[in-house]
């Protein structure tokens, strides 16, 4: 079965929707980590008859689509892989996030519409998915495009300067907690948490004097590289 590729609109739409959080662990999800998960698993296409008893079970009609935003919601790669195999039950709580799904989709589905319709920003989001992963572009390019005249500075916008501006390691710390009114976020690497700065222009006493990041810090510690030195100095 040839799986569908989700568009980089199609994924910032469910992302955003849904709260920016893994469905499956609830805990807060960077966009950049952000993979999408059918809720009723996508093999059932090729399996009709266990596809009608799941619509039957799950009281969907016969315009349900597996592949649409009626089906989809953001998680962790890790989260989706852990997920597995995991057999589908119609328990109460799969049957209330299906009917919101269904409920919700055409409201996803506007998101996704508002970014491919501005051709300019689809170009920088799918830019941004792939440029901390693949490094072929750099943070500073990013963010000068998404300063250009040209661009509505909307909410899509600030939210993807949110994203860029995160000046950790996103492989290793993922945001648990925002806070936009003091441009911070709190991080965790499931060990240990502590605060960086997301603004853009973050004052210079963030930067850790031993190793030249940004954090994050737990108190006057540095936890990219265990030094002491008061950030607020």
């Amino acid at each position: 079965m040839s799986k569908h590729q989700f568009t980089t609109a199609e994924t910032y739409a469910v992302w955003k929707y849904h709260g920016a959080a893994c469905y499956l662990c609830e805990e807060p999800l960077r966009l950049q980590e952000a993979t999408v998960d059918h809720f009723i698993p996508e093999h059932l296409e090729e399996k009709p008859e266990e596809f009608i008893e799941v619509r039957r079970l799950f009281n969907l009609d016969g315009n349900f689509l597996i592949n649409d935003f009626c089906n989809w919601l953001p998680c962790h790669v890790k989260c989706n892989q852990e997920k597995g195999s995991v057999p589908l039950r119609a328990t109460f709580k799969a049957m209330a996030t299906v009917e919101k799904l269904v409920r919700d989709a055409e409201k996803v589905r506007k998101i996704e519409q508002r970014i491919r319709a501005d051709r300019r920003k689809d170009e920088i989001l799918a830019k941004m998915m792939v440029a901390i992963e693949g490094d072929t572009i750099s943070k500073e390019e990013i963010l000068s495009a998404l300063a250009a005249p040209e661009l509505p500075d909307d909410e899509d916008i600030q939210v993807l300067r949110d994203e860029i501006n995160l000046r950790v390691n996103p492989n290793q710390w993922h945001i648990v907690q925002l806070d936009e009114d003091r441009e911070l976020a709190m991080v965790s690497d499931g060990r240990l948490a502590g605060s960086t700065p997301i603004g853009q222009n973050p004052h210079h006493s963030w930067e850790c004097p031993f190793c030249g990041s940004y954090g994050p810090w737990n108190g006057a510690r540095c936890l990219s590289c265990g030094h002491l030195s008061d950030p607020y100095d």
